[in-house]
C-alpha cells in the first residue's frame, strides 16, 4: 500500500524525469535570414506625421510558433531551433549562404525582393526548404519558382479573387478601379483586372490619382471629380502606401462602397477573427513569454499577414513530423508530400501545398478594420480538386516549371 502512494506521489516528477532525458533524435534550425538595410520596414508617415504603414519584423510570430509546437516536435524526438542570421552586403551573403545555411534548415526569407530572388536561386540546389512568407508577386511563382521555394503568404492573385468573389456574390458588377501609380499598387491592378475577368465583372473605368498640388491635375486629386461622370456599383482602390485612400470613403461622387486597400481588405488574418481558434492565436501571439524575447516589438500589437505566413511554415513543419522517432528527417520530402501534408490554420480548412507552385491554399478573411465580414472562398465557388484553389492561379494558368 504504501509502494503505491510513493508511485502516485512522485508519478509527476518520474515523469518530467523521463522527458527531460527524452533523446532528442534530430535537431532541425529554423533560420530567420533578415536584412537591416530593408525598406519595408521603414515608417511611412503623413505629411503631419501621422503613420501610414509600419511594418513589424515577423521574430515574434516565430517565436509563437515554437512555443507552441514544442510539444510535438518533441514527440517525433526533434528539437526546433532558432537560428537568426542577418546580412547586408553582396558579400556577406555569398559567406552566409555558404557558411551558416546548412542542410535540411528551414529557411524563411524576411528580404528585400531583389535579395529574395538572388538567395533562393543561390540555394536553388541545396537540400534546404525555403519559405517566401512576406512577398505577393506572381513572378516568384512562375519566371522564378523553384521546387525548394515555398509561398506561405498568399499572392496577389489570391487577394484578388478572394475580392473578386465577394464583389460578384454581393450582385456589384460594375466596379470603379482607382489606383496609386507605385509599383505594388500598378501589380495589385493588374492582379484584379485578372480576376474581374475570370468573373465577368465589368470595370468601367480605371483612373489614377495624382499626388500634385498642379491645379492642372484636379480631375486627378479631387476625390469627387475623380470618382465623377460615371455609373457604378463600388470603389476598388489600389493605394499600398495607405496615404490617399484614406480620403475616398464617404467622399464618393455617389454614395457606393470602398474596398480594396480601404474599407473591406482582403487578408490572410486577422486580429478580429472570432471562430475555429482564431482568437487563441491571436492570444499566444501577444504573451508576455513572447514579447519579452523580442527587441523593438515589445507591445501588444495585432498579428499581421507577414506574421501569420512565418507562424503557418513552422507550424506546417511540426504538424507534419514524423508520429514516431526517426534518425534522419527530410524536410524536402515533408514539404513535398502534396496529397498528405496538411495545417490547420485556424480559418475553417486545412491548409497545404499546390504541387504546380508551391502556393499554400488557405481561406482568406475579407474584413474591415474592427470585423470579419465573411471567408473566402465564398459559398458557391467550385473547383474540380479543392474549393480553396478558386483562390489565385490555377494549375492550367501557371506557367510555373520545375526542374
Amino acid at each position: 500500500m504504501v509502494f503505491w502512494l510513493l508511485i502516485r506521489r512522485y508519478s509527476g516528477l518520474i515523469g518530467l524525469i523521463l522527458i527531460a532525458n527524452s533523446a532528442i533524435a534530430a535537431d532541425i534550425n529554423v533560420v530567420w535570414l533578415h536584412s537591416d538595410a530593408d525598406k519595408f520596414y521603414e515608417k511611412i508617415e503623413s505629411y503631419t506625421g501621422y503613420t501610414l504603414v509600419e511594418n513589424k519584423r515577423p521574430h515574434r510570430a516565430i517565436l509563437a510558433a515554437l512555443k507552441e509546437t514544442k510539444t510535438r516536435a518533441r514527440a517525433s524526438g526533434v528539437r526546433l531551433k532558432l537560428k537568426t542570421l542577418k546580412i547586408d552586403t553582396g558579400t556577406q551573403l555569398a559567406e552566409t549562404i555558404n557558411g551558416k545555411i546548412l542542410q535540411n534548415d528551414l529557411v524563411i526569407l524576411d528580404l528585400p525582393l531583389p535579395m529574395t530572388i538572388k538567395v533562393a536561386q543561390m540555394l536553388r540546389s541545396r537540400p534546404v526548404v525555403l519559405i517566401n512568407a512576406r512577398h505577393r508577386t506572381e513572378i516568384l511563382r512562375s519566371e522564378y519558382c523553384q521546387s525548394n521555394l515555398f509561398h506561405t503568404i498568399p499572392s496577389e492573385r489570391m487577394y484578388a479573387d478572394a475580392l473578386s468573389q465577394w464583389i460578384k456574390a454581393e450582385g456589384w458588377t460594375h466596379i470603379l478601379a482607382v489606383t496609386g501609380t507605385t509599383d505594388e499598387d500598378k501589380s495589385k491592378l493588374a492582379a484584379f483586372t485578372s480576376s474581374a475577368e475570370r468573373l465577368n465583372l465589368d470595370i468601367k473605368a480605371v483612373r489614377t490619382f495624382s499626388t500634385s498640388n498642379n491645379p492642372e491635375f484636379r480631375q486627378q486629386n479631387h476625390i469627387k471629380f475623380l470618382t465623377g461622370n460615371l455609373d457604378y456599383d463600388l470603389v476598388v482602390v489600389f493605394d499600398s502606401d495607405k496615404d490617399f485612400s484614406r480620403s475616398i470613403p464617404y467622399q464618393t461622387r455617389l454614395p457606393r462602397p470602398v474596398v480594396g486597400d480601404q474599407g473591406l481588405i482582403p487578408k490572410s488574418w486577422h486580429h478580429a477573427a472570432e471562430r475555429f481558434g482564431a482568437p487563441q492565436l491571436n492570444q499566444r501571439f501577444n504573451r508576455a513569454s513572447i514579447l519579452n524575447h523580442v527587441e523593438d516589438d515589445q507591445h501588444p500589437r495585432p498579428m499581421t499577414d507577414e506574421d501569420f505566413a512565418a507562424w503557418a511554415a513552422v507550424k506546417f513543419l511540426a504538424n507534419n513530423l514524423p508520429k514516431k522517432k526517426t534518425e534522419s528527417i527530410d524536410l524536402l520530402k515533408i514539404f513535398r508530400a502534396y496529397r498528405t501534408s496538411t495545417v490547420d490554420l485556424y480559418k475553417g480548412m486545412k491548409g497545404s501545398f499546390r504541387p504546380w507552385n508551391n502556393q499554400l491554399r488557405q481561406p482568406l478573411f475579407l474584413a474591415t478594420e474592427n470585423k470579419v465580414v465573411e471567408i473566402a472562398p465564398i459559398k458557391g465557388y467550385l473547383h474540380a480538386v479543392n474549393y480553396a484553389d478558386t483562390l489565385g492561379v490555377d494549375q492550367p494558368e501557371s506557367n510555373c516549371k520545375f526542374e
